[in-house]
């Protein structure tokens, strides 16, 4: 016989919990009877049963059918379509138990009135009683009797250097060399490359526009495992104050410093900024510069052509230093780091 449908929801959901069924069969009913709300029937599918009772379909189809043993869940199945679930209350009530008489304490211990010697626990002393107790215990017996619970600690024994004074190691002095050692990060080399330029440009009337170092950092640590921060100085000096045709012809053209530090040129730039520098003849001994063949600028060009021609550029074009850094690495992805330079 069916529940009519005035009946509250909250009443459907206690006559479902009052029940000796199992907590999946519970929650099962309570997923029907969220379809259910006040009417009789309901057709959720599987799907929509899985998700709100979180177990497996082929779990909720178990449940399903241990309730249609109980009569207390009568199943229409529908081909094609989703069955209809119709929840039998009175096959319900007769599953319920009453709480007041399930396993309640008569059943098991004796009623208190029944017993001769009064309630069945016993009186322990007042606090009072303890306090009197306590009390009478003086602050100096307390102190003693924590003190004699700690043993004492065992007298310490002399330490290795105390007995063979002569096997201990020497003092050693400290560390001041520590500063002077370390070397110089990129970072800080930088700063000093940066500095060098600018004094350069400014001397020349130029502006000085900042260079941030992540562009070429891969350059510059390369250069620094092979050669010291000097040289790295030395050729920025050069580049910017010498006279040397070679180091004009790169301010003059705006060549950075990704150009001085490719493996093939900062070798032949060291060279030229660790020579002596040409001096007038004025009879005295003067080292002088070695001459050299030919027209250094038409040889610079010629050089210059020969690695675009390579690379697949032209001097007549007016190539940016980005433009150049990206044919330089696209050759170099293809035959392998500093084959430009070794070819």
């Amino acid at each position: 016989m069916s529940a009519p449908p005035t009946v509250p929801m909250y009443l459907r959901l206690r006559s479902i919990m009052q029940t000796t069924l199992t907590a999946d069969q519970k929650l099962l009913l309570c997923a029907l009877l969220e379809h259910l709300g006040a009417g009789e029937v309901c057709w959720p599918s599987i799907k929509r049963l899985q998700v709100l009772t979180s177990r497996s379909e082929r779990h909720v189809q178990k449940q399903i059918a241990a309730l249609e043993d109980l009569k207390i869940l009568s199943v229409e199945r529908r081909p094609g379509w989703a069955s209809r679930y119709r929840i039998d209350w009175a096959a319900l009530e007769a599953q319920q138990i009453d709480p007041r008489t399930a396993c309640t304490p008569a059943q098991r211990a004796p009623h208190p009135r029944k017993l001769d010697g009064g309630p069945p626990h016993s009186v322990h002393p007042t606090p009072a009683q303890c306090a009197d107790e306590q009390n009478q215990r003086t602050e100096p017996e307390n102190k003693i009797r924590e003190q004699d619970q700690i043993p004492p600690k065992p007298p310490r024994g002399p330490t290795a250097p105390e007995l063979f004074p002569e096997l201990s190691l020497p003092e050693q002095p400290p560390d001041t060399d520590t500063d002077t050692t370390r070397k110089p990060t990129p970072a800080e080399v930088w700063t000093d490359l940066e500095a060098i330029r600018c004094d350069g440009l400014k001397a020349r009337g130029q502006p000085y526009r900042k260079r941030t170092l992540k562009p070429i950092r891969r350059q510059l640590v390369a250069r620094l495992k092979e050669h010291s921060p000097d040289d790295l100085k030395a050729v920025w000096s050069w580049w910017q104050t010498s006279n040397d045709p070679r180091a004009r012809y790169l301010r003059d053209h705006n060549y950075g410093p990704s150009t001085l530090l490719r493996p093939g040129n900062f070798a032949d730039y060291l060279d030229c900024a660790l020579a002596p520098v040409a001096q007038p003849d004025t009879g005295d001994n003067v080292i002088r510069m070695p001459p050299r063949g030919g027209d250094p600028i038409a040889e610079t060009n010629a050089h210059l052509a020969k690695l675009y021609g390579r690379l697949g550029l032209s001097l007549d074009d007016d190539v940016s230093e980005e433009e150049e850094e990206a044919a330089i690495a696209r050759y170099e992805a293809i035959h392998g780091e500093g084959a430009l330079w070794r070819a």
